[in-house]
C-alpha cells in the first residue's frame, strides 16, 4: 500500500473517531436517538433508492453509448475502458455524477424554502442557483467531451496505424492484447 493511501486512511480514522466523541461529548442527551434514526434513515434512502438509481443510469448510459462493438466485445484499442466510437464516457458520467450531487444537496433547501418563522434561515433563490450550476456543469461537460473526442480518434488513429504496420500474426496478438481488461 502507498504512503498517501495510509496516511489519508489514518487522517479518516482520526476524523472518524473525533467526530463520534463530539457525538457522545457535546450533543444535549435527547438528540442523539434523532440523529440515528436520521443516520438509519440517509442510510436507507442511499441504498433503497440513490444508489439503484445510479446503476439504472450508468446501465442506460452505457447501453445509449453502445459501448460494446461488434460481437459484445469492447472497441478495439481501447482495453474496454473507453466507449465504443467516442472517448467522452466518463466525461458524461462525470458530469452526471456531479449533477446528480448538487441535486441531492439542493432538493431538500428547494423543498424548505419559505417555511420557516425566520425568512433569514434560507434567504436565497435555491432552485435558480441550482438551475444555473447544472447548466454550468452541463457547459463544462459538453467541452470537456467535445475537446476530448479528436484526441481519442487520434489515439484509434494511430493504433491502427501501428497495427496495419505489424505482420499478420503480431497483429493479432496485439489486438487480442488491447481488448483484455485492465484490472
Amino acid at each position: 500500500m502507498s504512503a498517501l493511501r495510509w496516511v489519508t486512511g489514518t487522517a479518516g480514522v482520526a476524523l472518524l473517531g473525533f467526530g463520534g466523541w463530539l457525538l457522545v461529548a457535546e450533543t444535549r442527551a435527547g438528540t442523539v436517538p434523532d440523529l440515528l434514526r436520521w443516520m438509519v434513515g440517509a442510510l436507507v434512502a442511499h441504498d433503497g433508492v440513490l444508489a439503484p438509481l445510479v446503476l439504472l443510469a450508468g446501465a442506460v448510459l452505457r447501453w445509449a453509448y453502445g459501448r460494446r462493438g461488434p460481437g459484445g466485445r469492447a472497441g478495439v484499442g481501447t482495453g474496454g475502458t473507453a466507449p465504443y466510437g467516442g472517448g467522452s464516457y466518463g466525461v458524461v458520467r462525470g458530469g452526471l455524477l456531479v449533477g446528480g450531487c448538487l441535486t441531492l444537496v439542493a432538493v431538500p433547501m428547494m423543498l424548505r424554502q419559505g417555511e420557516s418563522r425566520n425568512p433569514t434561515v434560507l434567504p436565497l433563490d435555491y432552485t435558480a442557483n441550482w438551475l444555473l450550476l447544472l447548466a454550468v456543469t452541463l457547459a463544462v461537460t459538453v467541452a470537456l467531451s467535445a475537446l476530448r473526442a479528436p484526441a481519442y480518434r487520434a489515439r484509434l488513429a494511430a493504433l491502427g496505424h501501428a497495427l496495419g504496420a505489424l505482420p499478420g500474426r503480431a497483429r493479432r496478438r496485439v489486438r487480442r492484447r488491447s481488448r483484455r481488461p485492465r484490472g
